[in-house]
C-alpha cells in the first residue's frame, strides 16, 4: 500500500497535498493547489489534521483518504471514512462502524468532513424526520 497523507489547514479551511513529513523537525510541508504554494507547518500545534490514505479509489478513481465523505454504489448511505485501532472503517452519521474499508467498487467519495460537513448534517436530519 502507497502510505501518503493530506492535510486540512484550519485557519485557511482548505485540504492540501502532504509533501514532506520530517519526525526529526517536528515538520510537514504541504502544496496549496489553489495557491500554488509550498507551506510548512509544526506538529503539535493544532495549525492541520493530517489524513492518511486508504490505499484505494472510489468507483470514479479518486483517492480515498480519513475524513471522506462517501455515498455507498445503491445510494442509500452516506457516511464518513475514518481510521481507527489501525484501519479503516466506514461510520455512520451515528459514530457506529459499519465495516472495515476492504473495497473501492461499491463508495462514491462526495466530500470531506472539514469542508462538506453540512452533507452529513443535512444526511442525518433527513433520517431522522418521521
Amino acid at each position: 500500500m502507497e502510505i501518503k497523507f493530506r492535510a486540512f489547514v484550519k485557519h485557511l479551511g482548505q485540504l492540501a497535498d502532504v509533501l514532506s513529513i520530517d519526525f526529526l523537525d517536528s515538520e510537514v510541508e504541504i502544496y496549496l493547489v489553489d495557491r500554488d504554494e509550498i507551506r510548512k507547518y509544526r506538529f503539535g500545534e493544532d495549525e492541520i489534521v493530517l489524513l492518511p490514505f486508504t490505499g484505494l479509489k472510489d468507483k470514479n478513481g479518486k483517492e480515498i483518504y480519513d475524513g471522506d465523505i462517501v455515498k455507498s454504489d445503491n445510494g442509500e448511505s452516506i457516511d464518513k471514512i475514518v481510521y481507527k485501532q489501525g484501519a479503516f472503517y466506514v461510520e455512520s452519521l451515528k459514530g457506529d462502524l459499519l465495516d472495515e474499508l476492504l473495497s473501492d467498487v461499491e463508495t462514491e467519495v462526495i466530500g470531506n468532513i472539514f469542508q462538506d460537513g453540512d452533507l452529513l448534517r443535512d444526511c442525518w436530519r433527513d433520517r431522522n424526520e418521521p
